[in-house]
């Protein structure tokens, strides 16, 4: 082992003509234990990738003249070495310390000057004299800018790889390659086909292509210099008229070899692009592409595009554009008083706003016609176009664009054909003879360098014999096999199944699974002892045969060197490192076959040795099990060395045998039965990540295929440093990198890089290493771009997405985990909007928490078993959980009691007669109800437009489950919490595990949001910003002293000097924070006051549609399948149809297995009873872990019950309380890195830290996100603790069970069970309180809570699948011959309707059961839908129940909206002022048919509160107008998603005319501030018209100025009066909130058609009805309305229309 330190600061100088190299000791940040081996002469770092970086530079520092004995190079070719390997190059970004290190080597290549400087003739080197000159190459600089370019280009995660070329021969292998191709049989290609749209691109390059009628100059096809001058360019140009020559035999036969000479000459240019010659080559040798119709066209011109661009158009239009001076503008009147240059301007503008208008009318006019040759001249608006511009001359130019575009629109569909053509051909690789020529030699010259091939020119030796494998000497005996535990579960398991045939499969399932088992068991043989002397021996003979082969190899390969006339200065560096490298897939092909057998001999005889070595260690009493799998596993025994080298590279370099159960599994991965997607379940802890995964991407990634390992966030750090340890040496495979999201700002450039970026990792043999979310979001963000109008990028994207779909081989790590249904991609379409029934759908909501609380003490105190209640500080809400189902019928039933008979505000039904409260009893409580319960309801005067919102509202929240679902199903802090993220949010997010919030995901579910938002705030209380941000609002607030009474109320020892709000004093900070908010922090009705003013508001938004994908996605047939492996297969029946799960007969024991290894006798049950007052839950579990025998070093938080600390917290005050025994605890961070903090709070990553190969002083915990996908090689000897919590199902228990990866063989856990697990495991296994529960009882339990999670994800399994079968037939509309072509049109069918109303999600109707129309379906993919759910019986399919449970990624399209309190970005409209506004001023008359003004509440068209009322009800007076200046403040998009809420003028200034011979106001028109300023002046000569400020009434405090007399411009000195009827429609309009008299609120009743008084016996028996919002659904004269002209009631509209 070598002790390396790592610094910052390395100082290095001469001392006695030696370079010395320093590390001051105080810089060093850490040091790193490297381990030596002397086997393949390397020393094996972390893969840390600071740390390689900081060891090629000191290995260049400390680099000689001399080789080094260990790594057989000097510490140049080292450095140079590891900044060239993959595992260096397979970064995502750069961290700083990596680049400053880069720095520094780059800085090691001398500086250059050239002289004169505009040649490259002479030179000066400047040199480093403090170092060697050794140590100073002049690759440093450019192998570190080839980094450094690959860094800067990952920013749109486009990785660079520098490729090793031998320009001597590569033109040689072109033309034979290209010959070689054209002159052997059949039609198979050489290289894979180009890829969909290559073809495009590359005529591209060329301003003009001639079309297949030009003439061909058959002269040009020989061989000539002049071809290496003209180029590829020059063929492309010609390209169709060559291909006419080429596709006509007669003319072709006589010149076909001067074609193939001509075509061979092209792919020996340096640009040539192979796979168009290719493509013009298949012309020769298949029918099927000279049957492809050419386009009967002269000439195109590719770069002008193949489709119709906006952009385009209005370039050519606007030259045609007519001068001011010929338009109607130039004779604008000018106005009195008006300064000449505002005339000048006004005109001007006026004009231009015309001419642009007539401009966009014109450009799609002509856009809706493409695609077509030669539009026609626009009709609709011709006269006004005319107008401006000259639409003759204009349509001329038009013409010739798009008969160009048109054009190539037919040359991109013939190149498609071709593409689609040669897509079908089979791929042949051309065996390119080696020629036997030599040339002539004047006089023999000798190679200064010797290449690796030539050393491998000499016979291949004769090597030593093998020795006989220990395992062959030992002697073995048959043992008893014991009965398994096993079989005793299964028996109770049948006993418990219920009538779903998943059950009973599930069971018979692990029925077959325990024969497996048996039948393994019996075949189970123990050795008998063995001295380890010898073992020892044994090693010593591998050793020395592996040595003996070296030696027998270089010597070998010496006779070359002593042939070299330069035989120590340039020949390679033969160590054992430089001869496995031949193994790898660039070296293996040109390596002869006598050295391949060689070579492979040698890595064999390395794996015998380091197999040996391990028996050595293993030969100990306490290790037999280790050692038996070792004896057992000799390798090679179903795979050969010689098909598989790689295999055996990996072998060697990781020190491992690949065992004869993992090639069983990575054989049907590489080759799934069928050809179809395929999932496999492994034994956990058998090698899945650390060697499957990377074998069987190794086989795969061939450079024909693109491999994606798909792998989930939690895991991906450590299956990067996997793939990275065990692919990046020797094997040299690059991982790439894809952290595709919709926050990425692309553009055409960035979105065709992508493509080249997954091509090269193809070609390369990389392999893409990904998240399921990446590829999800990738495909929403190309229909995304189709949407929004971004043609060129989501083109680009296209083209990759069908790369993908044709090129991508995946492989799934724990698919179970990524093919969950709970993963959902969302993007958010639209214009974003407040939700339906704010505020009062959060104010609702808090009156019934608060009634919940009142309730719950009463209820715990009757079920203490059903309900966790856990009462806090007097003003607070308590923490409670639902545990039981008689808790929430209880509690739901005694809740709609109360609100029946007080009811809530906004819900008045109190003082409704007692029918009607009992069918409001029964409508909110019953999920399934008759008709005629119904009917008791909804055909009741009660059922108002403004009861119902709220009725429903309640029934979601009873009988919907919206209240059970948030206190039973959901935990705080596990399964729900608040996050710190971006974009940022103050709702309640979706946790992934304790104290770990999804990364972008929310709950879909508005009501959800809102009550679980509500309990974190409640549970976890007010942050001092928070109280600070509350406290300020409360004092601008018009009601403060009111509020703050209800605060006083809930406040906890609120010191009496703050007992009213003028004694807080903001200012004072320390004040506020010490004695005022402590008071306020879990104050409620201050929690809840802070939630509906701040939060709410602001956050509750929803969006009118969105784009969705699931993990369906990635798990589609495509032309190449998709394999996975998990260690369970309980989720088999979630995996979508299109993947199977296969069964293999030699892993089919691995689920009784386990099973098996949890119910020995070493593993045990302990009860955890409740923590006391005194002490918290984590303090409690972690004084019980600590009083536990045999100890515990190791704690599984699998069901989350320690919440009051996180992870290092924990880490640290578990390792604090234990003895001095252990050093360290290990955890993982808030970054999903393993870390390790000691005794002195030092924390770093575990991977870099010296305890890394030292767990036995470590203390382990992982969190309840972790206890899956982490490996750790722990002790023997070590016991975990496993936490039980609720809805544990078996898969995640036996996950988090398995970190203990020799559990049964030496290592064990103790499940801890909280008092609520207790009482469930009890009932479930039939037990009763008091008796024990043992390990079988902990896993009976758990399997029934899989059945369970199993039946509640079934619906929206079956959603997902239902939606995407939808759309993929949609993706097959738009795909043709391989290629993917989207219109903005087609890509709008995939949008979904995201907003959902109160009566969609909550009334009850009927409707056609889920089940029924799938039975019907003939779809062949919704029948396997219906099938797969048949196995569940019945299902409940409620789409509220669904949607509650249905978390999902949100990306807001307008990120900005949740950062700041403003209007998304619009482009405002101009200004102006109509002709009939200033009439009308001047006059007071109104024009009638006059488009200036409307009648003021049909301008509300637009805004939310609209809806289905008919806003013209209110304008039956048309007395009140507003100017279409006023409505219109912004250009709206268009797409029918616009709601004016956000962008609605505030009511200053009204324009009123008066009666004749009158002072009474006749008319009011409200108009803008523009063109209040416009009239101002002018107001003051006007002798019928007023202008007049006014501001509503929003606040009690402040003075009323709907009398209209406060601020008045006339010429009259009188002010006009207007009429209460009118100014309180004024009021209405304005958002008033305060009457002045009785006078008015009895003018507002008539106005809006409401009951002004209380309905009395004599009124009802005169025949009046009123509604329950009060209006009067017929008065005495059977007149609805009261005769108002208002049919229906406006309530709702209003309320809706004031509050938002």
């Amino acid at each position: 082992m070598v002790l390396i330190p790592e610094s910052t600061s390395v100082h290095y100088g001469r001392d006695n003509g030696h370079v010395v190299v320093k590390i001051p000791q105080g810089s060093i940040s850490k040091v790193h234990a490297v381990h030596v081996d002397t086997q393949l002469g390397r020393l094996l770092n972390n893969h840390d990738l600071d740390f390689k970086l900081h060891l090629a530079y000191l290995h260049a520092l400390t680099s000689s003249c001399l080789v080094d004995p260990l790594i057989h190079k000097t510490g140049t070719e080292q450095a140079l070495t590891i900044l060239g390997c993959a595992a260096v190059r397979s970064f995502n970004r750069l961290s700083q310390n990596s680049i400053d290190t880069l720095g520094k080597l780059a800085s090691l290549s001398p500086g250059r000057c050239y002289y004169p400087p505009h040649e490259r003739v002479m030179q000066t080197v400047e040199w480093d004299h403090g170092l060697s000159s050794f140590s100073q190459h002049g690759h440093f600089r450019s192998a570190v800018q080839s980094l450094w370019k690959q860094a800067y280009e990952a920013r749109i995660f486009q990785q660079y790889a520098p490729r090793d070329c031998d320009f001597l021969s590569e033109r040689t292998m072109r033309a034979s390659v290209m010959s070689g191709l054209m002159l052997r049989e059949g039609s198979a290609l050489s290289m894979p086909a180009p890829l969909i749209g290559s073809l495009w691109r590359d005529v591209c390059n060329s301003d003009f292509v001639d079309g297949p009628r030009q003439h061909f100059d058959i002269q040009r096809v020989k061989y000539d210099a002049s071809v290496f001058d003209c180029g590829q360019d020059s063929m492309i140009e010609n390209l169709f008229p060559f291909i006419r020559w080429l596709s006509d035999p007669i003319t072709l036969e006589p010149r076909k070899f001067s074609a193939i000479m001509w075509i061979s000459t092209l792919s020996t240019l340096s640009k040539a692009k192979l796979s168009l010659l290719q493509t013009v080559a298949m012309f020769v040798k298949s029918t099927a592409m000279t049957q492809i119709d050419l386009p009967d066209v002269d000439m195109f011109f590719p770069r002008m595009g193949k489709s119709c661009s906006e952009k385009d158009l209005r370039a050519c239009i606007e030259p045609y554009r007519r001068h001011l001076r010929a338009c109607p503008e130039q004779s604008i009147a000018r106005r009195p008083n008006e300064k000449k240059h505002n005339y000048h301007s006004r005109r001007n503008r006026e004009w231009k706003q015309a001419s642009e208008s007539a401009l966009t009318s014109l450009v799609n006019a002509l856009s809706i016609q493409w695609p077509c040759e030669s539009p026609s001249t626009p009709e609709t608006e011709s006269a006004y176009i005319s107008t401006y511009f000259n639409i003759d001359s204009i349509m001329a130019v038009v013409r010739s664009k798009f008969k160009m575009w048109h054009e190539n629109r037919l040359l991109d569909i013939y190149l498609g054909a071709i593409e689609h053509v040669n897509s079908g051909f089979a791929v042949q690789e051309v065996r390119v003879s080696k020629s036997t020529m030599r040339q002539p030699q004047p006089r023999p010259t000798f190679s200064g360098f010797m290449t690796e091939h030539s050393l491998f020119l000499h016979q291949a030796p004769n090597l030593p014999e093998r020795i006989p494998d220990l395992a062959d000497v030992v002697k073995w005996q048959r043992s008893h096999c014991s009965q398994p535990l096993l079989a005793t579960l299964v028996r109770r398991l049948e006993a418990i199944a219920g009538n779903s045939n998943y059950e009973k499969h599930y069971v018979e399932s692990l029925d077959k699974s325990l024969h497996a088992l048996l039948a393994r068991q019996s075949d189970d043989s123990p050795f008998v002892d063995l001295a380890i002397d010898a073992f020892s021996l044994h090693h010593d003979r591998c050793k020395e045969r592996a040595n003996q082969i070296f030696v027998v190899l270089v010597d070998a390969i010496s006779p070359t060197l002593v042939t070299s006339r330069y035989q120590t200065a340039h020949q390679s560096r033969v160590g054992p490192s430089f001869l496995l490298q031949q193994l790898a897939r660039e070296r293996w092909s040109s390596l002869p076959e006598q050295w391949k057998v060689a070579i492979v001999e040698f890595g064999i005889a390395l794996t015998v040795q380091q197999r040996a070595k391990r028996l050595v260690e293993l030969a100990d009493s306490c290790r037999h099990e280790d050692l038996l799998a070792e004896l057992r596993n000799p390798g090679h025994t179903n795979w050969d060395p010689m098909t598989c080298p790689e295999h055996l590279l990996l072998e060697v370099e990781s020190g491992i045998i690949i065992r004869e159960e993992q090639e069983q599994i990575v054989a049907p991965m590489r080759h799934p039965p069928g050809g179809k997607n395929a999932v496999m379940q492994m034994n956990m802890g058998e090698g899945k990540s650390s060697v499957i995964a990377p074998i069987d991407a190794l086989d795969l990634a061939n450079g024909k295929q693109l491999v994606r390992m798909i792998v989930a966030k939690p895991q991906s750090k450590q299956m990067l440093q996997m793939l990275i340890s065990k692919l990046g040496g020797l094997l040299n495979r690059r991982i790439y990198h894809m952290p595709f999201s919709r926050s990425l700002k692309l553009d055409e450039t960035a979105a065709s890089t992508v493509l080249d970026m997954l091509s090269e990792c193809m070609s390369n043999g990389g392999i893409l290493l990904v998240q399921p979310e990446h590829i999800l979001s990738f495909r929403l963000m190309a229909l995304e771009c189709s949407i929004s109008g971004k043609d060129d990028i989501g083109c680009g994207l296209m083209l990759a997405h069908d790369f993908f779909d044709w090129n991508s081989r995946d492989i799934v790590d724990e698919s179970d985990e990524n093919f969950s249904v709970h993963f959902e991609l969302i993007y958010t379409m639209g214009m974003q909007r407040s939700i339906e029934l704010s505020p009062d759908r959060w104010l609702l909501l808090q009156q019934i928490l608060e009634i919940v609380g009142s309730l719950a003490p009463a209820i715990a105190d009757e079920l203490p078993m059903s309900l966790d209640y856990h009462p806090s500080i007097s003003g607070s809400f308590a923490r409670l959980r639902i545990l039981r189902p008689d808790a929430y019928a209880m509690l739901s039933q005694r809740l709609a009691k109360c609100i029946c008979e007080k009811g809530l505000k906004g819900f008045h039904i109190s003082r409704q007669p007692v029918e009607i409260r009992n069918a409001a009893y029964a409508y909110i409580t019953k999920t399934d109800l008759s008709e005629e319960e119904v009917k008791l309801v909804e055909g009741s005067l009660f059922w108002t437009k403004t009861t119902i919102p709220p009725l429903l509202l309640i029934r979601g929240v009873i009988a919907g489950g919206i209240l059970g679902f948030a206190l039973g199903q959901k935990r705080w802090r596990v399964n729900y919490g608040l996050a710190v993220r971006s974009p940022p949010t103050k709702v309640a997010v979706p946790y992934r595990a304790k104290d770990q919030p999804s990364p972008r995901s929310e709950f879909s579910h508005p009501d959800v949001v809102i009550t679980l938002t509500s309990l974190c705030y409640y549970y976890g209380g007010l942050s001092d910003e928070d109280l600070f941000t509350t406290v300020g609002h409360l004092l601008e607030s018009d009601q403060s002293d009111i509020e703050y009474q209800a605060w006083i109320r809930d406040a906890y020892a609120l010191p009496a000097a703050f007992t009213q709000l003028q004694g807080i004093n903001l200012k004072d900070r320390l004040q506020c924070i010490a004695k005022v908010f402590p008071a306020f922090r879990f104050a409620k009705s201050a929690i809840d006051y802070f939630l509906s003013h701040i939060i709410f508001p602001k956050e509750m938004k929803e969006f009118p549609f969105k784009l969705s994908t699931s993990g369906w996605e990635v798990g589609k047939q495509k032309r190449l399948p998709v394999t996975g492996f998990s260690g369970t297969n309980d989720a088999s029946c979630l995996l979508p149809i299109y993947i199977d799960q296969l069964d293999l007969p030699e892993q089919r024991q691995t689920t009784a297995l386990v099973l098996e290894h949890l119910l020995q006798p070493k593993n045990s049950v302990v009860s955890l009873r409740p923590a006391s007052r005194d002490a918290s839950d984590a303090q409690h579990f972690l004084n019980m872990v600590l009083s536990l025998e045999p100890p515990v070093q190791v704690i599984l938080d699998v069901g989350a019950q320690i919440l009051e600390l996180n992870n290092f917290e924990l880490a640290k005050t578990w390792l604090s309380m234990h003895d001095a025994k252990k050093e360290a605890a290990v955890f993982v961070d808030n970054f999903d890195e393993l870390c390790v903090v000691d005794r002195d709070d030092r924390v770093e990553l575990l991977q870099t830290s010296s305890f890394h190969n030292r767990l036995d002083s470590c203390l382990i915990f992982l969190d309840e996100a972790h206890t899956r996908g982490i490996d750790l090689r722990l002790p023997v000897h070590y016991r975990a603790a496993v936490s039980l919590g609720a809805d544990l199902t078996k898969d995640r228990l036996v996950q988090a069970c398995m970190r203990m990866r020799k559990l049964g063989k030496g290592q064990s856990v103790v499940f801890c069970i909280p008092q609520e697990i207790q009482v469930k495991i009890l009932q479930r296994v039939s037990k009763t309180q008091g008796m024990d529960i043992n390990v079988a009882d902990v896993i009976l339990w758990s399997i029934s809570e899989t059945w369970k999670a199993a039946r509640r994800s079934m619906p929206l399994w079956t959603v997902q699948g239902e939606r995407f079968i939808r759309h993929e037939n949609l993706w097959a509309e738009v795909a043709k011959n391989g290629r993917t072509s989207l219109s903005r049109r087609q890509a709008e069918k995939f949008l979904e309707d995201e907003a959902q109303s109160l009566d969609n999600r909550y009334r009850p109707r009927q409707k056609q059961s889920q089940m029924s129309s799938l039975a019907t379906s003939t779809v062949p993919g919704l029948q396997r839908i219906f099938d797969r759910c048949q196995q569940f019986g019945n299902l409940e399919f409620d789409s509220s129940s669904l949607q509650e449970e249905q978390e999902r990624e949100l990306s807001p399209e307008i990120e900005q909206e949740r950062q700041v309190q403003r209007a998304p970005p619009a482009q405002p409209v101009l200004n102006s002022l109509h002709q009939d506004v200033r009439l009308f001023a001047m006059t007071g008359m109104v024009a009638t048919d006059s488009k200036a003004y409307m009648p003021a509440f049909e301008a509300l068209y637009d805004c939310s509160a609209a809806g289905d009322f008919s806003l013209s009800q209110l304008t039956a007076d048309r007395k009140l107008f507003v100017t279409t200046d006023f409505v219109r403040t912004i250009n709206s998009s268009g797409d029918g998603s616009y709601v004016s809420d956000a962008f609605q003028r505030p009511v200053q200034w009204l324009l009123t005319s008066r009666t004749k011979d009158s002072d009474m106001v006749d008319n009011v028109i409200i108009i803008s501030p523009y063109e209040a300023n416009q009239l101002y002046n002018d107001m003051r000569m006007s002798l019928t018209g007023t202008l007049h400020i006014y501001k509503p009434r929003c606040n009690s405090g402040y003075q009323c100025l709907d009398r209209l007399d406060f601020h008045t411009v006339c010429a009259q000195g009188i002010s006009p009066v207007i009429s209460r009827a009118l100014a309180v429609q004024i009021g209405l309009f304005a958002g008033q909130l305060y009457l002045s008299s009785y006078e008015d609120y009895q003018a507002i009743c008539n106005f809006l058609g409401l009951c002004a008084d209380a309905l009395t016996k004599e009124m009802s028996d005169q025949g009046w009805r009123v509604a329950a919002d009060g209006f009067i659904l017929s008065d005495g004269q059977g007149r609805a309305g009261g005769g108002c002209g208002v049919k229906e009631s406006p309530v709702n509209f209003l309320k809706i229309f004031i509050t938002k």
